[in-house]
């Protein structure tokens, strides 16, 4: 069964418009580290994989596009945004991390620590320079700007959100092409628990909040989510 087409004005940032002050500014809390050197959440370095591209290079037309399939599909499903803007909120959490990692457990292919750190590492910069920039100023253009009314600058304010859209897509096919090179994976299941704690413990290292009904919101999800797939494509 094929899974049916998400519309594109789907985005991860579209509702519970009231946190806009909220920004993934785990940069700042980060520590330094060598060019392309990667550290997990207990600071050791991990292994960048061998002969992979910069992310704005792993990227084709002709590309499967698969990891933005299943991210629309579950994000779409009840509650499924509210769970994830709350951890959002909890631990400035990288949506688009968090949702390539539940699909990379779903597949039984679970990511260690620095297997996580590395992947977000790898969209960093496209995160920073085009994905937040283009959200904070959607989120400013929703009040009006300048002597503009709200009315005056919603044109302009949609086709920010389009771009904005098209970059979480491209960051979500950066994840994908970065899934593809990972070399010497063994099959392993962590659960939605340990995932979720994993990205939280990424991204709010030596804080671990109480995520449990999130968790009980994106296992459901998962679960309504995956019927999509078991007469035909796998996630």
């Amino acid at each position: 069964m094929r899974v049916e087409a998400v519309p594109t004005t789907v985005s991860f940032t579209t509702e519970r418009e009231k946190h806009e002050s909220i920004t993934n500014a785990r940069h700042d809390r980060q520590p330094m580290v060598r060019p392309g050197q990667v550290l997990n959440r207990s600071g050791r370095s991990c292994t960048t994989p061998s002969g992979s591209a910069p992310p704005f290079l792993m990227t084709t037309e002709t590309h499967s596009e698969r990891l933005w399939q299943f991210a629309t599909g579950l994000y779409a499903q009840a509650g499924m945004s509210d769970a994830c803007l709350a951890l959002q909120d909890i631990a400035r959490a990288d949506v688009c991390v968090l949702l390539y990692a539940l699909d990379a457990d779903v597949r039984g292919y679970a990511l260690n620590d620095c297997q996580l750190a590395q992947a977000d590492q790898h969209v960093q910069a496209l995160r920073e320079i085009v994905v937040l920039p283009l959200r904070r100023l959607r989120r400013q253009l929703k009040s009006g700007f300048e002597r503009l009314s709200p009315e005056a600058t919603a044109p302009v304010r949609a086709q920010v959100q389009l771009a904005e859209l098209a970059a979480e897509r491209l960051l979500l096919n950066c994840l994908q092409s970065f899934d593809e090179a990972l070399a010497d994976r063994e099959p392993r299941r962590v659960g939605t628990d340990r995932t979720v704690a994993s990205v939280l413990a990424l991204y709010a290292p030596g804080a671990m909040p109480d995520a449990s009904i999130q968790v009980a919101v994106i296992e459901r999800a998962l679960k309504k989510h995956l019927v999509s797939y078991t007469q035909g494509d796998k996630p």
